[in-house]
């Protein structure tokens, strides 16, 4: 029982509501309190004294919960890592597919790089060719002035 008030009648009639009470006991005075309605209990509560007031008992309770904790930790850690590695190789993928697109639109960029770049030669090769031809037009121009 972790709830002694949750006792049934037979419970209570076979004395499991007080074996409960004992050993949720927080403090000796508790326990004191308890043996003396029940001193069938006496044993036990002198067994639960003896056993804390061992300092290697002690030591002992008090490696195994830090085990138990140090283990729930890991556990939670590697919950926790594996929550992660999810989640990042979900952006590992998305990343990905975004480098691909970013490399396809770079040469397409390059591709209407180059293209504008001969045009550009073009239209500067037909504009120096206009140039040409108005300076002869100019040239000729002044020598039929001039005669």
């Amino acid at each position: 029982l972790n709830q002694t008030k949750l006792a049934t009648d037979e419970d209570r009639l076979y004395g499991i509501d007080r074996w409960a009470r004992l050993f949720k006991a927080k403090t000796w005075e508790e326990i004191k309190m308890i043996v003396k309605e029940d001193t069938s209990m006496n044993s036990t509560a002198e067994a639960i004294y003896k056993s804390v007031s061992d300092q290697r008992i002690l030591e002992q309770c008090r490696i195994r919960e830090d085990f138990i904790a140090h283990e729930k930790y890991q556990l939670e850690q590697l919950r926790l890592f594996a929550s992660n590695n999810k989640v990042l190789t979900s952006e590992n993928k998305t990343l990905t597919s975004e480098n691909r697109s970013l490399k396809s639109e770079n040469k397409t960029l390059t591709s209407e790089n180059r293209s504008l770049t001969s045009e550009n030669q073009s239209l500067r090769d037909q504009l120096n060719d206009k140039d040409s031809t108005i300076a002869n037009l100019l040239e000729r121009l002044a020598q039929y002035e001039n005669s």
